[in-house]
């Protein structure tokens, strides 16, 4: 059962809106309003079929206002009995998690709808509301809109694309399953190479870079100019995360045009918590020279900004929730960092980088990427889920951990959440958790991408 915060709950409510991954239900009684479940499961059925899943949030009305759930309601929201309700209209059966926290001191309920594993899900049997009107079709494939309404693919685009993220992940669940009976892990490293070695590997990429008219190097100081006229102001205060993703070889029209580009992101972002990655402003979402962009400050807990170049560069700067936790005093909360965050966020990007430029845009080469985390001197790992044991004394003594690697594309393709799960490794090492497995690691990704945090 998923245990949501405050933070959150308002991140999560804050778009006020249904979209393709969230929806608003009055409150009602699962025990005893047939229409309402029925419109439920057929929303289960669509979110199950629609990239990164989605909520169901009841008590909460269609223009986005929290009225919450009655006492006696609540209680009839009991996971077993609306998983036996379902059950009867999934195929192959489907699970959910249920949780019914407390907002503003109004109870709600979420529905946490992962997207499915390797096969679509079908509707088992029809049914109909009291008057006739029938609700789900036998045999019915439904998906989500942009509108935010749960219908029955509409078109054979929509059918194509839902089968080739069928065969993707079947593709990459093979792959990876090779991957782990090879090496049980995804390979370290090669060995470094010598000291000459490094000096004349350099020599030949500098002389390769300007035989090509390569560089990122204008790109890279025009995003940096725009990410610190817009946030500079509150990262200075603040810890943040740094992503550098580029492709190996520069084309400074990789994607063919910025309003390609920019569609593609929002279809590939990633929306498993309130939050997405990378996060696109409602207002501040635009094209600029050569790609497109957008900033937010969502005060005190969250500021964010990112340049996305058609070359495939990619830079994003993301303040670390946990300073603004106490509003603007931020110096009370400067020397924390969750660890449970942490994972969170780290699979998100690795989920991202695979879902774009591997299943998106089919990039075949190698991804240099780079990720920073500034103003970590000092911090020390918090849990701030109260059912974790957690004893603490994990900190930093570095200023910024810089994680970087080059990664192959089909590396990615067959083991995204391994690598991101090397990555969260080498980061709590430099916050001397020398003894963190890979196991605890990949429980937290779990957690998160089957929608149970």
């Amino acid at each position: 059962m998923a245990k949501y915060t405050e933070e959150e709950l308002e991140q999560i409510l804050e778009a006020r809106s249904e979209s393709a991954n969230l929806d608003f239900k009055r409150a009602f009684n699962w025990d005893n309003d047939k229409e309402c479940k029925l419109e439920v499961v057929k929303d289960i059925l669509s979110m199950a079929n629609t990239k990164n899943g989605g909520r169901v949030i009841v008590g909460v009305e269609d223009n986005g206002d929290v009225a919450g759930v009655s006492d006696e309601d609540i209680k009839s929201f009991d996971q077993t009995n609306l998983h036996n309700f379902l059950h009867k209209y999934t195929d192959p059966k489907f699970t959910v998690n249920v949780d019914r926290p407390l907002y503003k001191e109004k109870s709600i309920v979420i529905i946490g709808i992962p997207e499915f594993d390797e096969e679509p899900i079908l509707c088992r049997e029809n049914a109909s509301n009291s008057s006739g009107k029938q609700i789900l079709k036998e045999g019915g494939l439904y998906i989500r809109t942009n509108k935010g309404s749960s219908e029955l693919i509409p078109s054979s685009s929509e059918m194509r694309e839902l089968l080739s993220r069928a065969i993707m992940k079947k593709s990459d669940y093979l792959l990876n399953q090779i991957e782990r009976l090879l090496t049980g892990r995804p390979s370290k490293k090669e060995k470094d190479i010598t000291q000459s070695e490094e000096k004349e590997d350099f020599a030949i990429k500098e002389s390769i870079k300007e035989a090509r008219g390569d560089n990122y190097d204008a790109e890279l100081q025009k995003a940096e100019e725009y990410i610190e006229k817009e946030i500079g102001d509150e990262l200075v205060r603040r810890g943040y995360w740094e992503i550098v993703v580029k492709p190996k070889r520069y084309k400074k029209d990789f994607i063919s045009d910025v309003v390609v580009l920019r569609k593609d992101i929002e279809e590939q972002r990633v929306q498993l918590r309130g939050w997405d990655f990378p996060h696109i402003d409602r207002d501040d979402f635009v094209n600029a020279n050569g790609g497109v962009q957008s900033w937010t400050k969502f005060l005190p807990k969250h500021v964010s900004a990112f340049r996305f170049y058609q070359s495939g560069l990619f830079v994003y700067k993301n303040s670390f929730w946990e300073d603004g936790r106490e509003g603007d005093d931020i110096d009370k909360v400067l020397k924390e960092f969750s660890f449970i965050g942490a994972i969170y966020s780290m699979t998100e990007i690795f989920l991202f980088i695979k879902q774009f430029y591997i299943d998106k845009i089919k990039y075949d080469d190698e991804l240099d990427i780079k990720i920073i985390l500034h103003k970590t001197d000092g911090r020390e790992l918090k849990s701030y889920e109260p059912m974790v044991i957690w004893f603490g004394g994990y900190t930093s003594r570095e200023p910024t951990i810089i994680l970087e690697d080059t990664i192959s594309a089909i590396k990615i393709q067959s083991s995204w959440k391994e690598i991101a799960n090397d990555f969260c490794m080498k980061m709590f090492h430099i916050f001397n958790w020398n003894d963190v497995s890979f196991q605890i690691i990949e429980k937290w990704q779990d957690k998160l991408l089957n929608r149970e945090f």
